[in-house]
């Protein structure tokens, strides 16, 4: 919940907290992006779109015990500028490592 809260308002200090150091938080051209060690970056704020965040669901979880692993899928809804839903719908994976007992997320992608 609190991730994405943090990602749908632009809260980094918050996202700094929820992230583990396998994640780091780029800003460019009024855009908050997440970037891991490979490369990729997924987009996670942009202050300058249209569309309004409304609520989510978890799909779904899973606990991966050779890797101590959590893994949570996430739908998230979106209104466009004229009212209605956008299409097609944000899902969300995070995945969660313990590091020095505290929960972190160290993985995570956007699909729509």
């Amino acid at each position: 919940m609190e991730f994405v809260q943090a990602h749908t308002t632009g809260d980094k200090d918050k996202l700094r907290q929820l992230l583990s150091d396998d994640i780091v938080l780029e800003e460019k051209d009024n855009k908050l992006y997440a970037k891991n060690a490979q490369g990729y970056e997924w987009l996670l704020f942009n202050n300058e779109k249209k569309t309004q965040f409304d609520d989510w669901v978890i799909q779904g979880y899973e606990y991966d015990r050779e890797s101590n692993t959590f893994h949570i899928f996430i739908r998230e809804f979106y209104t466009n500028i004229n009212g209605e839903p956008e299409s097609p719908p944000t899902f969300l994976h995070l995945s969660f490592i313990k590091v020095n007992e505290e929960w972190k997320i160290h993985s995570l992608e956007f699909d729509v």
